[in-house]
């Protein structure tokens, strides 16, 4: 793991959270470096060695599995000690453990820190909302009510635990401006805005990041929303749907996901990458990426480029635009099922009649049968 760039996110967003701004809180990172070395030529094209199927994603977090609550959870559900009326008046903040119960919605906000440890559970239609704190460490959350909502509004967490395998925090998360490390969260949504996420591991049933970087991150997701986001060192170990908009994924596995809907990529760009399932791309970029390499894998790609691209054993099926694939490799069992090239667009710059690829079933491709399959749109990141 890059130690600096996970620091400028922390910095910046600290600073965010120190003079209280608005506006996104981190920087763009630094790019990473290129893949090497330029040593095979295709014609007059220059490629990188082609990446080997047998390299996955390696993270260098140690936050691999759910963290737990340590804590002995009694009577979590929805109508547990929700008769009254919360009084924020009345509630001791210094207590280990805090019990915020209400019958009626009511919105409990914090502008400091609990002591480290501090175990706090919400019931009913509860929010507790933590803002311009520049440092929230070790707090942990529990709720089975999905009417609680925790709000973190430029705020700097640190070792977070929201929920964990035993107990699903019912409710929502919400975050912007925020800078988290080491968070552990299992919660049923999960919104990010602005905001960082490094060595974390995130499960939800609906996740939505919007300008967020993350780092050295695991996520299990169900519908899965990057609108848009930059992505380093990320492994996607389960998904229902994924869409990424104008987003940036670098060193990112992605698996077959569970639902019937391809994973989107519109408008993004794809490197050093291990991607199975049904993939659906319109004007994006793919380079120096490993489809295929454990799961039954399909690609329609759209207006997109794909570089150095490694089909492996389990891709079955490629649709591309002619001219925009170059550098790319497949094994011997890869692309047996359909490989066949759709209409370029008016303009492109990379047409050429001379062998571009190392894998003669790209180069000696025919067009695509009628009626031809439907571009993705972007319709997700409103």
């Amino acid at each position: 793991m890059n130690a600096s760039r996970i620091a400028l996110a922390l910095a910046v967003c600290a600073a965010c959270v120190a003079c209280n701004v608005a506006g996104p809180v981190v920087d763009r990172l630094p790019e990473p470096p290129l893949p090497g070395p330029i040593d095979y030529r295709i014609g007059s094209v220059s490629c990188y060695e082609p990446p080997p199927c047998e390299i996955g994603v390696v993270l260098e977090s140690e936050l691999t599995e759910l963290r737990p609550l340590n804590a002995a959870i009694e009577e979590l559900d929805d109508d547990a000690g929700s008769e009254d009326v919360l009084d924020p008046d009345a509630i001791d903040w210094e207590d280990e453990r805090i019990i915020l119960a209400s019958a009626a919605p009511i919105d409990v906000v914090r502008d400091d820190a609990p002591e480290a440890g501090t175990l706090i559970e919400l019931r009913g239609p509860v929010t507790l909302r933590f803002q311009n704190i520049a440092s929230l460490e070790g707090l942990r959350i529990a709720g089975a009510s999905a009417e609680s909502r925790l709000v973190l509004e430029h705020v700097t967490a640190l070792d977070l635990t929201l929920g964990d395998s035993d107990h699903r925090f019912a409710g929502r998360l919400e975050a912007k401006n925020t800078a988290f490390e080491r968070a552990s969260v299992n919660a049923a949504h999960v919104q990010l805005g602005s905001s960082a996420l490094v060595e974390s591991l995130v499960a939800a049933e609906t996740f939505v990041s919007r300008d967020v970087i993350m780092e050295n991150v695991v996520l299990e997701v169900g519908d899965g929303l990057f609108a848009p986001s930059e992505l380093r060192y990320v492994e996607i170990r389960r998904c229902d749907a994924l869409s990424f908009f104008e987003s940036d994924l670098r060193n990112v596995a992605i698996p077959r996901c569970r639902g019937d809907a391809p994973t989107r990529f519109y408008g993004t760009d794809i490197f050093r990458s291990v991607i199975d399932g049904s993939l659906s791309a319109d004007s994006s970029s793919l380079e120096a990426v490993r489809v295929g390499r454990r799961q039954d894998t399909s690609l329609l790609m759209w207006n997109t480029i794909l570089i150095g691209i490694t089909f492996c054993d389990f891709a079955d099926e490629v649709q591309f635009v002619p001219g925009k694939t170059q550098c790319s490799s497949c094994t011997d069992g890869a692309l047996e099922t359909v490989v066949c090239k759709l209409p370029k667009e008016a303009v492109d710059g990379m047409v050429s009649s001379e062998p571009r690829n190392f894998c003669e079933r790209i180069d000696e491709a025919v067009g695509c049968e009628e009626p031809l399959p439907a571009r993705p749109r972007p319709h997700g990141s409103e």
